[in-house]
């Protein structure tokens, strides 16, 4: 199933709201205490793909309210053929589970599985509390 950008948005915006995101033009979020779940989707130029961008904003480190994905601390990016919603809700499911709490950010770190693109500062946070 074929799945346009403008029906993507519409599902994940319903199922996303029930899991506690709120949405900022292509750009969703959900905080737990200072740590912020922060996803998006682009289209590829590539056919039917999209760019999947996920983030981890914590508040401590920034200061925005609703940060784009460039703001975000952690970032990670997965190019994806969406073949049904259920897919990428499962992607940002482990997503938030993998990073969704200073707990797990900690844990992550301890095990070295932190996303190539994590700021230096998240270290210096996390090790220094």
């Amino acid at each position: 199933m074929d799945i346009k950008k403008e029906e993507l948005v519409i599902e994940l915006t319903k199922l996303l709201k029930d899991k506690g995101y709120k949405k900022k033009k292509l750009t969703w979020i959900k905080y737990n205490n200072d740590i912020g779940v922060v996803f998006n989707i682009q289209s590829s130029q590539y056919g039917n793909s999209y760019y999947v961008n996920l983030g981890v904003y914590i508040k401590a480190i920034g200061n925005k309210e609703y940060p784009n994905i460039s703001d975000c601390q952690l970032q990670q990016r997965v190019n994806v053929e969406i073949k049904n919603i259920d897919f990428l809700i499962n992607v940002i499911d482990k997503w938030e589970e993998w990073y969704g709490t200073e707990d797990k950010i900690r844990m992550k770190i301890n095990e070295k599985k932190m996303p190539m693109l994590t700021d230096r500062k998240v270290y210096a946070y996390f090790l220094c509390l």
